[in-house]
């Protein structure tokens, strides 16, 4: 089970008429793991307006999740657990961004919600979401943000001198112009995320051994 997510038409004065797409196709994967199906959708929200309640964004939002509420109430679905991750494009939690996937049913663990994800550590854009049925993907309390730069591309003289011959002679200059100290330290810090991302991994552990309460149910049965 793969493909891509395409809004359905919608019902207007008695006629099917087409919605406007995401600007960036989600995708989606089902898988099978331990005693477990699920789905994962994976979005890149359109950023819209340089502000923190884009209209675009908050509309691209609200689509998605209420799309994926239908989903996960199929009965007939593959699958009924869902999880939504990706780049939301959400400054921060009180955004009604973040509202629209709580309003539709979403849960974002409180271990994730609070930590931002962008290379400054300075904005929440990216989010691990679930609307999952009881009893399945429970969380296991441990989940974060991978800061990779704390072990590659280091925010440190050493590895900016290491780097330099590999930074083009662009590190120096610009325009003709020698570069001061600073300029070069924010040209590296520019560079690196092009090497890596300017975005963080987000990552969350989840049971999916639920063999235990199937044999206590069985054993309840027989009584």
């Amino acid at each position: 089970l793969a493909g891509e997510l395409v809004l359905p038409p919608i019902k207007q004065d008695g006629e099917s008429k087409p919605v406007t797409q995401l600007a960036r196709t989600p995708f989606m994967c089902g898988f099978k793991s331990g005693w477990t199906k699920f789905i994962l959708a994976t979005v890149h929200i359109i950023w819209g307006e340089d502000k923190a309640e884009s209209p675009e964004r908050i509309n691209e939002v609200r689509q998605i999740a209420q799309f994926l509420k239908k989903r996960t109430n199929d009965e007939k679905a593959w699958a009924r657990n869902l999880i939504l991750l990706g780049d939301f494009n959400i400054f921060n939690p009180e955004n009604e961004t973040f509202k629209e996937l709580e309003k539709a049913g979403f849960i974002i663990p409180e271990e994730l919600e609070k930590l931002p994800s962008n290379a400054p550590k300075t904005r929440h854009y990216d989010q691990i979401a679930f609307k999952v049925r009881e009893g399945s993907l429970d969380r296991t309390g441990k989940a974060g943000v991978f800061d990779y730069y704390r072990i590659v591309y280091r925010n440190n003289s050493e590895d900016e001198e290491a780097y330099k011959p590999h930074m083009m002679p662009d590190y120096e200059e610009k325009n003709g112009k020698t570069r001061s100290e600073k300029e070069k330290t924010r040209y590296y810090l520019d560079w690196r995320t092009h090497q890596m991302s300017d975005h963080l991994p987000m990552w969350v552990e989840l049971r999916i051994d639920y063999s235990d309460d199937y044999l206590k149910r069985k054993l309840k049965n027989t009584e």
